[in-house]
């Protein structure tokens, strides 16, 4: 009997094997969750090269694990696999693997998922046009062989229009995390508000961060955390950083392992994160809001971006313009009272119905 096989090949490692993880390690979680139910063994393959890079950082090889659906395989070692396993599917969420996909389509099937516009984001970040052509010319690679994409959420679908229209089969799967099960008796209790500086050099905070600093210093009784590594003089958030770390009731954190992010967002009643909105935060699907509203918290973010049509409506608020110190207040004086609640249950039975969607991995 033949055994049915997927291969999330993975550029991040997932929570299964690491306390460090990033938007594409939650992202091959998800994919590994809607594949299972229509393969036999779903397992997540890294190439060795990517693995050692990864593992330079000391904090990371401190906290990996072993498992038996986690593999590592060596670069010239990549046909030799391929040719191994009987007829399977391989999905890539990353162009940058474009170096599997030769071997690989001779003998099986391909997805290709475009979890974010990774040219976009060269740009923004004012990559080199070597990087950008790069990019550009791995994602077309990719469209050409593939079987079937996937596309992260409306609006990425609609961004890739003209690349898509010759598709045998597109998929919108919005980017979904999963939330790991909490083993305590009940839930903690939502007292906490969480907000961040800016994500990437491309992105600014700088108008929202001033305004909660003017507010916390007003609001002694939030209980607040910030994270944000400490910023140089020269950027532009420096300041208010600055002024927030001073107040008593605000914490900053540089950063949190994957299971403490996941443990502190269980006690936040509102998620903030608002940044001036660029040629790529119109089409961008935050990371750190999808996780906060999948733990159920209520979020605080940018209209007009990728999570317009998220969720079938935003559970919590927005703003347009820069955010003044009048409209962050109600949106946490309403998350700390549970108004929002509702919203957040439309979310929470919207996420599940993606996470099961039999469409994404049927058929192939």
């Amino acid at each position: 009997m033949t055994v049915m096989k997927c291969f999330i090949v993975c550029n991040m490692f997932p929570a299964l094997v690491s306390n460090v993880v990033r938007a594409p390690g939650l992202r091959a979680e998800q994919l590994a969750f809607q594949a299972r139910p229509h393969f036999d063994q779903v397992q997540y393959l890294m190439l060795r090269s990517r693995y050692d890079l990864l593992c330079r950082g000391p904090q990371v090889t401190s906290n990996l694990t072993a498992h038996r659906d986690f593999l590592v395989i060596d670069d010239v070692r990549v046909k030799d696999f391929l040719n191994r396993q009987p007829p399977s599917v391989f999905v890539f969420s990353q162009p940058e693997m474009a170096g599997m996909l030769s071997p690989a389509i001779k003998r099986h099937s391909v997805v290709y998922d475009i979890l974010a516009p990774k040219e976009l984001e060269l740009r923004s970040g004012k990559a080199d046009a070597t990087q950008i052509a790069t990019a550009k010319r791995r994602h077309q690679t990719f469209l050409t062989f593939a079987d079937r994409v996937l596309v992260n959420g409306e609006k990425n679908r609609l961004l890739f229009e003209d690349d898509l229209a010759g598709q045998k089969e597109v998929v919108t799967n919005p980017f979904c995390p999963l939330i790991p099960h909490s083993d305590s008796p009940e839930p903690p209790k939502r007292d906490h508000i969480l907000f961040f500086s800016s994500a990437q050099k491309w992105t600014q905070n700088t108008p929202f961060l001033d305004a909660m600093a003017e507010l916390m210093a007003t609001k002694s009784d939030v209980k607040a955390v910030l994270m944000s590594p400490l910023k140089h003089h020269e950027d532009p958030e420096s300041l208010a950083i600055s002024q927030l770390i001073q107040m008593p009731n605000v914490r900053r954190i540089k950063s949190l392992s994957y299971p403490a992010h996941v443990s502190l967002l269980q006690r936040c009643a509102g998620v903030m994160d608002w940044s001036i909105v660029n040629g790529e935060r119109v089409n961008s699907t935050s990371t750190r809001l999808i996780q906060a509203v999948g733990s159920g918290a209520a979020i605080f973010g940018n209209a007009g971006t990728g999570l317009d049509a998220f969720w079938n409506g935003y559970p919590g608020a927005t703003s347009q313009d820069a955010p003044d110190t009048a409209k962050l207040e109600a949106f946490i004086d309403c998350a700390l009272k549970g108004t929002f609640a509702p919203d957040l249950k439309r979310a929470e039975i919207w996420n599940r119905e993606l996470l099961e969607n039999p469409t994404v991995f049927g058929g192939l």
